[in-house]
């Protein structure tokens, strides 16, 4: 498995779930979520009926049946529309992993976000996620009204734990540890 599916197979363990994995290509965010789904136990996935079974067709079924969706423009539409979006706004999935585009369109939230890599593919250049693209990646996480409290965290970030707690503000203490009765 490789160390992002590693990462969010710990974060669904620690139940940061649902967790959105924002892939710089398709191929890539085709492999994660074969390494994610691999690295799950069996059947933790919602039940398809026949007819989703049929529409999903077998790959995209082996990652469902794991609780693992997948989101890019190289599904059907009725793929996107009919499984993946309405089963990720229900949290029927534990991880999403989706190309960039998915950050602008959507309304649906997950509890963690996860960016793999700053650089993407586009019409045959590469170029670094700008700020705001970012930005609006991260906003997948925690929408108000619509998940729990949210986590994300960029490429070269792998850990999807949360961030210690600041000590509190203010003059320290010189004359040596407080004693607690």
């Amino acid at each position: 498995r490789s160390p992002i599916a590693r990462a969010v197979i710990k974060g669904i363990l620690a139940d940061l779930g649902p967790i959105l994995v924002f892939a710089p290509r398709r191929r890539a965010a085709e492999q994660i979520a074969r390494d994610i789904a691999h690295g799950l136990p069996m059947g933790n996935g919602p039940q398809l009926s026949p007819a989703q079974r049929n529409m999903a067709g077998e790959d995209l079924y082996r990652l469902l049946r794991q609780g693992v969706g997948l989101h890019h423009s190289g599904l059907t539409y009725e793929q996107r529309s009919l499984l993946i979006e309405p089963w990720a706004k229900s949290g029927r999935l534990k991880v999403v992993v989706a190309t960039t585009g998915l950050a602008a369109g959507i309304n649906f939230s997950l509890r963690s976000v996860l960016v793999t890599d700053r650089r993407y593919a586009t019409d045959h250049a590469e170029r670094e996620v700008r700020p705001d693209e970012l930005l609006q990646m991260f906003g997948r996480a925690g929408r108000r009204g619509l998940a729990l409290p949210r986590r994300g965290r960029a490429a070269g970030q792998a850990s999807l734990r949360p961030r210690p707690k600041r000590l509190p503000r203010g003059p320290l203490r010189r004359d040596g540890p407080r004693d607690h009765q």
